[in-house]
């Protein structure tokens, strides 16, 4: 009966330290057709290119793609079920993250 039990503590450590290592953190770009009044975050996008490994590589292609539109972006982004509308962990803008 230990040695079920350790096994079982293990293997859920295992699984818990393993979680991070096997989490990809994604960022998306959102280039915004349609801005807020506080004129960083979007209101609608034009379009979203997925994919960018680091928050520093999305947003230096977000400052050289969206010089007039405004752009986001968001990290493990996905879009909500039945709706036109993303949720990502974490987003960030000219203003900075939230």
């Amino acid at each position: 009966m230990k040695k079920i039990i350790i096994l079982l503590i293990l293997i859920g450590i295992i699984c818990y330290v393993g979680k991070g290592v096997f989490t990809k953190n994604t960022w998306d770009l959102m280039v915004c057709k349609i801005l807020m009044d506080d004129g960083a975050q979007c209101y609608d996008n034009s379009y979203v290119l997925k994919g960018y490994k680091t928050q520093n590589e999305c947003m230096e292609k977000g400052i050289e793609l969206a010089k007039k539109e405004g752009f986001e972006c968001g990290k493990n982004c996905k879009k909500e079920d039945g709706m036109n509308l993303i949720v990502c962990d974490v987003i960030c803008n000219k203003n900075g993250c939230h």
